[in-house]
């Protein structure tokens, strides 16, 4: 099963320790620091759209982008719970091609590690700098090499909840800094629970060679730890940065 399309049933129930209110707090005043006017965001690998719903409650418009349909499915669902209007588009973040503009970019909870090279990342930055207007703000985070070698390398996690339950194994190449991880979910299903795997790669970046690869397109205006918020440090499990779109590539 391709990733994140059986996950999108219990992802959010999963993510119940995420801080996705300290997030979006975080990202909105980024957002204002660095472009007061902001008025409108997109999300790339939006997922169930948790973080856009709350930036679209605190004033921005919002739209979302994922490669998993069951995932925007689910974001659907949830916005129009919360009453929110979001515009949802399913492309793969490399071949973005949406015919508008933004203020602002973001792309949260490591969905950038899941690119395999400089190349896709690289691809990625043109895109977003594209579809962005002038001084907009480009934010996103990466899990760390710490992250990836010493706290999730070769552990494998489970957890169950009421109506669900998951194994995550993860393997870690070093020589490649690729984390291969299976997820096995189980979920209720008319008093029973279907199994589902789902696969998964990622990939671990040094902060400097990031940093180099965005210079051509944007100004680095900070990174910081992306779970506290705070400097940066050699125990880091995610780093955000937060970036201002150059006007002529460089």
């Amino acid at each position: 099963m391709k990733a994140y399309d059986g996950f999108a049933e219990v992802y959010d129930i999963m993510q119940y320790d995420v801080a996705y209110e300290l997030w979006a707090e975080k990202f909105y005043a980024f957002i204002k620091q660095y472009s007061s006017g902001a008025r409108t965001g997109l999300e790339i690998g939006c997922g169930t759209a948790a973080i856009s719903i709350l930036l679209s409650k605190k004033g921005l418009a919002m739209d979302g982008l994922d490669l998993s349909e069951e995932m925007l499915t689910k974001a659907r669902e949830k916005t129009d719970d919360a009453n929110v209007r979001m515009k949802f588009y399913q492309q793969n973040m490399l071949e973005m091609q949406l015919n508008k503009q933004y203020d602002a970019v973001i792309a949260p909870c490591d969905g950038l590690n899941y690119l395999k090279h400089e190349g896709e990342l690289i691809q990625v930055f043109q895109k977003v700098h594209a579809h962005l207007k002038s001084g907009g703000v480009f934010i996103f985070d990466l899990s760390t090499l710490y992250k990836f070698s010493e706290v999730i390398g070769d552990a494998t996690f489970a957890e169950t909840f009421e109506n669900s339950a998951y194994i995550w194994e993860n393997s870690y190449d070093e020589q490649l800094r690729q984390l291969n991880f299976m997820l096995t979910l189980f979920v209720e299903d008319s008093g029973q629970y279907r199994r589902i795997e789902e696969y998964h790669e990622q990939y671990a970046y040094e902060n400097d060679a990031v940093q180099t690869w965005l210079k051509p397109y944007f100004d680095v205006m900070e990174i910081v730890d992306g779970d506290s918020f705070k400097p940066i440090c050699a125990t880091s499990e995610r780093v955000c940065f937060i970036c201002k779109r150059k006007e002529e590539i460089v």
